[in-house]
């Protein structure tokens, strides 16, 4: 069973319990997922079945969004609402004092990741060390937001305000909504959040579990999990089929292999498919590729990032 299953994880499980949960319903081993959700969080969990645990590593580089709710006044030590009190300020924020803040966090922005977070420290994880009461000096990385949207607020002696995010991978939402809160004077946490896309895949595609446990018992996994060739988002170029076995062996790819009629950057990552629409293989390419311009004979134009047919 090779392919991508979309899950809504509900509050209150690790993504390694969804992975579990996964393991006994197909009876699978091969199981991963492409970015992991706190216990907290709700929402598209892509999971990856078979060979399809391949491509993990490119889905997890896709953009996300998220319908996050921060509770303004509040701060805690996790900057969500799991963590141990360190301020209670009462307060009363006008909507456009909250729009007027998100502005300055739309675009490239710097944060600092939390203690919470699984990024190692000489080698162990932050989380293990914030439990052990222990805090490193972490340094600031640069993640882009590129949609910021404020949805609601409802009112109330500690506010709680709704936002839509649309940022790169390595956005740390809680973290977010902590600045958002010291950038108003009142200190905020992230209450409540629900991961709404995963690069391409969407929440009205994503299925509970309890109906994947009806699905699997009815035999119908199949139907509804999606292609390895669905799966990424990245050019295609299609191998003549004399080269196929090649490509599955490792091989890189040369000039002779494909169709003079592509046009790509050098540094692009390519899907290279059969001519019945299977993905091969997932090459980045070294030089450019011009339409209609043959290479050099023999010549190198890409080479293997993940091998392995759909089939």
């Amino acid at each position: 069973m090779n392919g991508i299953l979309i899950v809504n994880k509900p509050k209150g499980m690790t993504s390694h319990d969804v992975i579990q949960r996964i393991r006994r319903l197909t009876g699978s081993r091969r199981v991963g997922h492409a970015g992991t959700l706190d216990p907290l969080a709700t929402g598209v969990l892509v999971i990856c079945l078979g060979k399809a645990t391949r491509l993990a590593q490119f889905l997890q580089s896709d953009s996300k969004e998220y319908v996050a709710e921060m509770t303004l006044g509040i701060e805690t030590d996790t900057q969500d609402g799991t963590g141990r009190v360190l301020s209670r300020k009462p307060c009363s924020v006008e909507e456009r004092e909250i729009i007027n803040a998100l502005k300055d966090f739309k675009g490239p922005t710097w944060q600092i990741p939390p203690m919470t977070s699984a990024i190692k420290h000489k080698g162990k994880p932050l989380y293990k060390l914030a439990r052990k009461g222990i805090e490193v000096e972490r340094r600031p990385r640069l993640v882009d937001i590129y949609k910021l949207e404020l949805l609601e607020v409802k009112a109330d002696d500690y506010p709680r305000a709704s936002i839509r995010v649309g940022c790169s991978k390595g956005t740390y939402i809680r973290t977010l909504c902590a600045d958002v809160g010291k950038a108003l004077g009142c200190g905020a946490h992230m209450s409540n959040l629900t991961r709404t896309r995963a690069g391409k895949f969407e929440i009205r595609e994503a299925f509970g579990l309890e109906e994947l446990s009806k699905i699997t018992e009815e035999r119908s996994l199949n139907k509804i999990l999606i292609p390895m060739n669905k799966a990424l988002s990245y050019p295609v170029i299609v191998i003549k089929e004399s080269f196929v076995q090649k490509i599955l062996n490792g091989a890189p790819l040369r000039e002779e292999m494909i169709e003079p009629k592509y046009t790509l950057d050098e540094g692009e990552i390519v899907q290279l498919w059969d001519t019945n629409g299977e993905l091969l293989a997932v090459d980045k390419t070294t030089r450019p590729i011009e339409r209609g311009l043959g290479q050099k004979p023999g010549e190198i134009i890409a080479r293997p990032l993940c091998v392995g047919g759909s089939g």
